[in-house]
């Protein structure tokens, strides 16, 4: 269950959404100029039966068009479901948007946030996911 110290990080980007683009860029992610940034359905809800929601979804609006980011706050380093609910995450609002879309780790946890980068294997050839994580002393 969620809890505030999970909540208060996402909450940040639904109040700014351009930190997500920010922090990007920080860590060396190459992003058009970031006109403007507006924080956007975090649902991942499969109608049939399961609902997956990430922490927070962030819409940036870039001189080459709309760029997503999901954001994700990770505590701990129990990942099995995440290495699932990530893609999808991703999948979903650049498919919603039909726009590029990066992954956003937030890690309080150096270790964590070294788990959490480590390149999730989807079975597609050409097509794994490495999320971009952000802790402290951390550059990945």
């Amino acid at each position: 269950m969620p809890s505030q110290v999970h909540d208060i990080p996402a909450e940040l980007f639904r109040w700014s959404p351009k930190i997500a683009g920010h922090l990007l860029a920080e860590m060396g992610i190459k992003i058009p100029d970031i006109h403007d940034a507006t924080e956007v359905s975090e649902s991942c809800t499969d109608h049939k039966t399961s609902e997956y929601m990430a922490d927070a979804a962030v819409l940036l609006d870039t001189q080459d068009g709309p760029w997503g980011v999901v954001v994700e706050v990770q505590r701990n380093d129990r990942l099995h479901d995440k290495r699932f609910t990530w893609p999808l995450y991703l999948a979903t609002l650049r498919a919603r948007h039909e726009c590029p879309a990066a992954l956003l780790v937030i890690a309080p946890q150096p270790s964590v946030a070294r788990a959490c980068a480590a390149t999730i294997e989807t079975g597609h050839p050409g097509y794994d996911l490495t999320p971009w994580c952000c802790a402290p002393n951390t550059s990945r």
